[in-house]
């Protein structure tokens, strides 16, 4: 049922963006929004007290470095997740809602974290998940609404940018991308038109933050429909079951995985099982070209032109091998793949065995590092 929205209703510019995840991506969206002639007031929400002194020790302030350029931003306020568990209340003690929320965080803690904080959100809230892989928001209405009507709404986008952290709240903008955004299928292309949204179809709460990002000219913020982000987005999910895993593996850079002739037949391996579930899956059934888009011959073109092209950088599944996180998100990537395999009734064992491998890889890393406990990769559905 789509829900109608009158100007009685109509959302305050002045409400604040929590941004839940402060990492490069969420420091670098902060600073930007900061930046514009009249930002809307932003909260860094911080789940560690280590990133709250971090925060004390830079002045408060986030710096970004573009080319030869520092810009401050002092204008951004921070707020610790146990701090939004007791609740601020109005005078009525009704709680005082998150209308608007950015979650940059990995995928593997969101559940989590937007658990702790709940109780804030409310159904005219708006949720913007700007993550790698599938399946987290699914999680999350599962667990934490599993009745519609009490659920907020949800935009999901992606982000191409290079931003890389320099030190803490120091990022630097190495290379402009762009954030791509699907809107909800209430909405239409014709509707988000530049700097202006005319619609009626749309909460308040989400107009205000794509009409937010669309005055953030470095975000470089386009809208598509909600069809072709689902596209994009798999196509995303299946370059980096190919690339993520197996530079975390091996321990190697993206382009180096061109350097062993002997991975060849393995990445086709792995790109046969990729293609057949996506071009199999039902919500693609009626969208012309699916079978050309998601081809083995596509995939693996694709796949070999980000290994070229990214050549020198490090997956960030390799980061967290070396920084022996708790866990990858291999679960939203090779998980959520390995999930709909099992779904279609079709065999994913190749990649299977590769999400295996790596989950040994993670915990002799932690081993090794003396790190005790049991040290499971996070999946959607195993």
């Amino acid at each position: 049922m789509v829900r109608r929205y009158s100007d009685r209703q109509q959302f305050q510019r002045d409400k604040t963006i929590y941004i839940l995840g402060p990492g490069n991506i969420g420091q670098f969206i902060a600073h930007s929004l900061a930046g514009l002639r009249n930002p809307p007031p932003i909260k860094l929400l911080l789940h560690r007290d280590s990133l709250h002194s971090s925060w004390i020790a830079a002045g408060q302030k986030i710096r970004l470095r573009r080319g030869d350029n520092l810009e401050v931003r002092s204008n951004i306020k921070v707020e610790r997740i146990h701090e939004l568990q007791a609740s601020p209340q109005l005078n009525g003690g009704a709680h005082v809602s998150i209308d608007h929320l950015l979650v940059t965080a990995k995928c593997t803690g969101t559940l989590s974290l937007i658990s702790k904080i709940k109780h804030r959100l409310t159904s005219e809230s708006t949720i913007l998940f700007l993550q790698n892989g599938l399946g987290v928001v699914d999680e999350v209405s599962a667990t934490l609404f599993p009745e519609e009507p009490e659920r907020p709404h949800y935009l999901h986008g992606t982000v191409s940018h290079g931003v890389l952290q320099e030190e803490p709240f120091k990022v630097h903008h190495t290379g402009k991308g762009k954030i791509t955004v699907g809107l909800p299928p209430s909405a239409s292309l014709s509707n988000f038109t530049g700097l202006s949204i005319e619609t009626g179809n749309l909460p308040p709460s989400t107009l205000h933050l794509l009409q937010t990002f669309a005055h953030a000219p470095v975000l470089n913020a386009e809208a598509v429909s909600a069809i072709d982000f689902l596209q994009a987005q798999l196509e995303k999910v299946a370059v980096n079951a190919i690339i993520n895993p197996l530079t975390a593996i091996l321990e190697c850079r993206n382009g180096d995985l061109r350097l062993f002739p002997t991975l060849d037949k393995l990445i086709s391996r792995m790109i046969v099982e990729i293609s057949m579930v996506l071009r199999s899956l039902p919500e693609l059934e009626h969208v012309p070209k699916v079978a050309e888009r998601f081809s083995e011959q596509k995939l693996e073109r694709i796949v070999y032109s980000i290994m070229a092209s990214t050549a020198d950088n490090e997956s960030s599944m390799l980061r967290d091998i070396k920084l022996a996180s708790a866990a990858t998100e291999i679960g939203y990537i090779t998980g959520y793949i390995i999930t709909r395999a099992k779904e279609l009734g079709l065999d994913c064992s190749v990649n299977h065995s590769i999400m295996d491998v790596l989950q040994a890889k993670v915990s002799l890393t932690h081993q090794r590092k003396g790190l005790h406990g049991p040290l499971l990769v996070q999946a959607t559905q195993q």
